[in-house]
């Protein structure tokens, strides 16, 4: 079987080692601006309460769209059904 020796230099541009070495820390933190970050989370969460909202209220042959898509829930014990 042939032995196969990688070196750090055969993995990586030299850029990125010299960055290596000279930093001494992980790095540092990305900073987003608050603005835009509450509104995707608030875009989000609304979406997800959307996508909730929907499988509960949509039917597909008289059963609501979330036990169509996780028939398990059925065993639950609640019953869902309209």
């Amino acid at each position: 079987m042939m032995e196969m020796r990688t070196t750090r230099e055969d993995l990586f541009r030299g850029e990125a080692l010299d960055y290596f070495a000279r930093t001494d820390g992980p790095g540092e933190l990305v900073h987003l601006s608050m603005g835009w970050t509450n509104t995707a989370y608030l875009v989000f969460l609304a979406l997800v309460a959307a996508g909730v909202l929907a499988s509960l209220v949509v039917q597909v042959d008289g059963d609501p769209l979330l036990l169509v898509l996780a028939p398990a829930l059925r065993n639950l014990g609640g019953t869902m059904r309209g």
